[in-house]
């Protein structure tokens, strides 16, 4: 998986080479860590964006 950790522009940078279909994946790590709901619902919207 991603490292989370990683700095904004990182995660986009990483989304923005991946397929559709691995959004769902990407969602599946955000909810499974305890980045706060705001924060992941701003990394959904412009990794859909992106992709």
């Amino acid at each position: 998986m991603f490292d989370l950790r990683s700095e904004h522009y990182d995660l986009i940078f990483i989304s923005h080479n991946l397929r559709t279909q691995d959004y769902q994946l990407i969602t599946l790590a955000f909810s499974s860590t305890k980045i706060t709901s705001l924060t992941c619902l701003f990394f959904s919207c412009d990794i859909v964006q992106l992709l």
